[in-house]
């Protein structure tokens, strides 16, 4: 359950940096295609950060029980979640004003 909490946190930061940013998103649960969404509007994350992507699959592991067939390294996700969460409060809070 975990990896599907850490998917869901990395998720919402990502979707919270670009409607800071006015940027549409679809409804998805791509962290790819959210990260890459943001770049090509600007807002490029650090690129430690694309080890995020590897997440997306937990996404559906505990929606619909499915077995990912691999562990998740419990103390590296909770790390990444950390750091994606941290470079998202930075850059919503220097988002430049709506209007």
């Amino acid at each position: 359950m975990l990896g599907f909490h850490a998917q869901q946190a990395v998720e919402k930061s990502l979707k919270a940096v670009l409607a800071s940013r006015e940027i549409e998103f679809p409804r998805t649960q791509d962290l790819t295609l959210l990260f890459s969404l943001a770049e090509r509007h600007g807002v490029a994350a650090p690129r430690d950060l694309a080890e995020a992507d590897a997440l997306t699959p937990w996404a559906v592991e505990f929606r619909y029980e499915e077995s990912l067939g691999k562990p998740l390294d419990r103390d590296a996700a909770l790390h990444l979640v950390e750091r994606v969460e941290a470079w998202a409060t930075e850059v919503v809070e220097t988002a430049p004003p709506s209007g």
